[in-house]
């Protein structure tokens, strides 16, 4: 029975099949023998197998939409949704609606499944020799333990507690097994250990990365999880756990040696003419390939859909955000205004349309200037950072003054991340007991720990 497990998961990292079709949750049955030790004997299956992970994680239950453009960004009270908007559970934080029980089931499903496929991806190709390089197999390995801890991460800032508050409370599983087994429930502070020590071993395998050397083509490495992406992900999950001297460290790391490999976007100014970019493309250090992203773009942000599925904010919701700024970047290429199914005017999200991409954003350079901004000791450091940013995006209007800088990294993160599915998780991590409402202006939600913590999927609390 083991034997044919095994050989059920080489068979779907081979073929990049849905995983779901033989898998519930932690617990998967076998459907297929295939291929179990030739797989990692021949470089073409092994580089399918990394492959096929990528795209379990652009699917659009994990990052193809519900982690980025979808869900988790509709919970960073951006949009209106009336009470009959299919979306409306998400921005109430109704997690008894069906719909919304449904979406994190299914993403906890896929989740797991493709964890399942990272840990068997180890497991083989750890023993493998003679097959690829020594340098190549560092290489895959230091990308796939980064993706794993990308992924728990997500879910523990997901499922798991308000780490802030309650870091001992149980949180999430912490697979690193290639066994389908049901695996009991950590602690939010043992799987942030967890998870930091897999960045650790990412960052030491991906050392020599070729996008680090100089010998690869940047917008073309950057659609793999590589060194610079290890550095990103443990100044994010260093700041949201709590250690800032950690996060301040590795952006200053990221700034001084990625920013040349990924620099600012150009940006319109007087008597300039450049491409607009909406996604600024050059800065971005990590971003997964998703082929249906068009039509995930569509199913939400197309004003030709019914009002209840449209997704649009509030006209002066949107000026707040960008504080009635037209020349700042972000909003003068990422907004249009087109009539509703309705016929009244109203802002439409083109961040995805424009630059027609195939693609999701998952971590770019200007995180690492926020993220020094807020661990900065000094008010002026700190503001160095966060203007440096401004400028390169046209948003340092005249009457700026240095004087609240946690007001300043909010607006900014509102800005910077629309579409990228990371406002509800600066809310979460900040612990907001107060947040900007999406359906009116000038209104604000009051949240609880139990808004921001998903509840476990009831098919997966079943099992145990």
């Amino acid at each position: 029975m083991a034997k044919r497990k095994n050989s059920c998961l080489l068979y779907m990292l081979v073929i990049a099949a849905c995983v779901s079709a033989c898998a519930d949750y932690l617990n998967v049955e076998p459907k297929d023998q295939y291929l179990q030790e030739k797989v990692f004997k021949q470089r073409e299956t092994i580089e399918k197998a990394l492959q096929g992970i990528y795209q379990k994680l652009a699917a659009p239950q994990l990052y193809g939409n519900t982690l980025s453009l979808g869900a988790v960004d509709v919970m960073g009270q951006y949009y209106v949704c009336a009470a009959d908007h299919q979306l409306s559970g998400f921005q109430q934080y109704n997690y008894t609606d069906s719909r919304v029980e449904a979406t994190f089931s299914a993403l906890w499903k896929e989740a797991y499944a493709a964890i399942l496929n990272m840990n068997s991806f180890i497991e083989q190709l750890k023993p493998s020799t003679g097959v690829i390089s020594e340098q190549e197999q560092k290489q895959y390995l230091g990308e796939v333990y980064g993706l794993r801890a990308m992924l728990h991460f997500d879910l523990l800032r997901l499922f798991g507690p308000v780490y802030a508050e309650n870091a001992n409370a149980s949180a999430i599983p912490y697979q690193t097994a290639p066994q389908p087994t049901v695996q009991p429930f950590k602690t939010a502070r043992t799987v942030a250990e967890r998870l930091m020590a897999d960045i650790d071993t990412a960052r030491a395998y991906l050392s020599e990365d070729p996008i680090r050397l100089g010998g690869a083509d940047v917008q073309v490495y950057n659609r793999r999880f590589n060194y610079y992406a290890a550095l990103a992900l443990d100044a994010r999950a260093s700041l949201y756990i709590g250690n800032k001297e950690r996060a301040l460290t590795r952006a200053k790391d990221l700034i001084a040696e990625a920013q040349r490999r990924f620099p600012w976007t150009p940006k319109t100014g007087e008597n300039e003419m450049v491409d607009i970019d909406p996604l600024f493309s050059s800065e971005i250090i990590f971003r997964l390939g998703q082929p249906t992203l068009q039509q995930q773009y569509l199913n939400n942000f197309d004003p030709r859909l019914p009002t209840q599925a449209f997704l649009s904010p509030l006209r002066e919701r949107l000026q707040e955000v960008f504080e009635s700024n037209p020349n700042d970047i972000r909003y003068a290429w990422s907004w249009r205004f087109a009539p509703n199914q309705l016929g009244i005017i109203a802002p439409v999200f083109i961040k995805y349309e424009l630059h027609a991409p195939d693609y999701v954003p998952l971590f770019r350079i200007s995180e690492s200037f926020l993220i020094a901004a807020e661990c900065e000791p000094t008010s002026e450091s700190a503001f160095a950072y966060l203007d440096s940013l401004n400028v390169q995006r046209n948003a340092h209007p005249n009457e700026h003054q240095h004087i609240q800088l946690e007001k300043e990294l909010l607006q900014t993160y509102r800005k910077e991340f629309w579409g990228e599915g990371q406002l509800f998780f600066y809310f979460k991590r900040k612990y907001l007991q107060q947040i900007p409402k999406g359906n009116t202006s000038g209104d604000i939600i009051t949240m609880s720990a139990a808004q921001y913590v998903v509840p476990i999927p009831k098919d997966e609390l079943i099992q145990r």
